[in-house]
């Protein structure tokens, strides 16, 4: 089979293919960080906010036990009651 010879056109017109193919994945590339560099100027704020959310979770628990209590302490004083009626 004879070798098929390439003039400087088709040459030419590879090179551009191979360009094109090239600048398309760099332009991927450069979304692609664009989108980090996004989603990680977020960061700071998140950390704020889950910094934010642990105290206020640490203030719910605390209420939270203490309400526990006050109904336990409750339970047994209607116990007590009961038991020994007036």
């Amino acid at each position: 089979m004879p070798q098929k010879k390439y003039d400087d056109n088709d040459i030419v017109h590879l090179g551009e293919v191979i360009g094109e193919h090239v600048v398309s994945q760099f332009k991927t590339g450069l979304e692609a960080i664009d989108e980090i560099l996004i989603q990680t100027r977020k960061i700071p704020k998140m950390e704020a906010d889950i910094g934010e959310l642990k105290s206020d979770m640490k203030i719910v628990k605390g209420a939270l036990t203490a309400t526990n209590t006050d109904i336990q302490n409750h339970e047994l004083r209607i116990t007590k009651l009961e038991q020994h009626p007036a």
